[in-house]
């Protein structure tokens, strides 16, 4: 979220698109090595998601659309990466992430139940995190079908 809330100006307030469909948290709740707590706290979290939503709503007029974390394969990840990442971070950043864009009632794409539905572990590449060819495919076609509808026909 703070990469997001950095360069909010350059990659969507500058552009002022019809539509805004982002995420953040992944690299938010990310253990580095010998850290015990995430890279971003869950109040720092959730205040960055309320300035990046009050900025987006204040200076566009885009329809901005919120998507889920992606959910990670903890024990490919964790042997794989010196990074850490867990599950239950995945899910409690995800509900802490709800109550905040909730509040701005923004639609919600749900990626995570997205992933989880087409069989995460088939999607994930083998760093846990990431996704396959297939993957990509599948979660591109799953925001091309939710973004459709908002899109304005010129």
């Amino acid at each position: 979220s703070r990469n997001v809330l950095a360069h909010l100006d350059e990659w969507a307030i500058a552009h002022q698109p019809d539509v805004v469909h982002f995420n953040c948290g992944l690299h938010d709740l990310r253990r580095e090595l010998g850290q015990p707590d995430p890279a971003v706290s869950m109040d720092e979290y959730e205040r960055n998601l309320r300035e990046i939503l009050t900025g987006l709503r204040s200076r566009t007029q885009a329809t901005v659309i919120w998507a889920t974390n992606t959910p990670v394969n903890e024990k490919w990840h964790n042997r794989s990466q010196a990074s850490k990442r867990f599950e239950a971070d995945v899910d409690a950043y995800n509900r802490a992430a709800l109550t905040v864009v909730n509040t701005f009632d923004v639609p919600i794409n749900d990626l995570h139940t997205v992933v989880m539905q087409a069989g995460r572990d088939t999607l994930l590449a083998p760093d846990g995190a990431h996704f396959t060819n297939d993957g990509c495919t599948q979660l591109g076609h799953a925001v091309a079908r939710f973004i459709s509808p908002y899109l304005k026909s010129d």
